[in-house]
């Protein structure tokens, strides 16, 4: 999938991680989109259009929760998009 070596990065919002893209610090991003705990998503697909990003991946994380009670719903999950920049699109594979 990458002809590079990749290096990983935290940042402390996911506005500061699309924007990197932007800027050139970053040839893509893995967001956490979505989530059984999170109450809205809108607001990150929003950063989608603001940076001119594209989805060209996804990954749903499940996780069991082992102590859940019976009658709860004993699985969580985490959907992550890897997201590319507009102007990238087309020199990357």
């Amino acid at each position: 999938m990458f002809r590079h070596s990749t290096v990983s990065t935290a940042y402390k919002s996911a506005k500061v991680a699309c924007a990197t893209i932007n800027g050139a610090e970053a040839d893509f991003v893995v967001l956490p989109i979505e989530s059984s705990t999170l109450t809205s998503i809108h607001t990150k697909y929003d950063l989608l259009s603001k940076y001119g990003l594209y989805i060209v991946g996804e990954y749903d994380l499940q996780q069991q929760q082992e102590e859940a009670a019976p009658v709860q719903d004993a699985s969580s999950y985490t959907r992550f998009l890897l997201l590319l920049s507009s102007s990238r699109s087309a020199t990357w594979t």
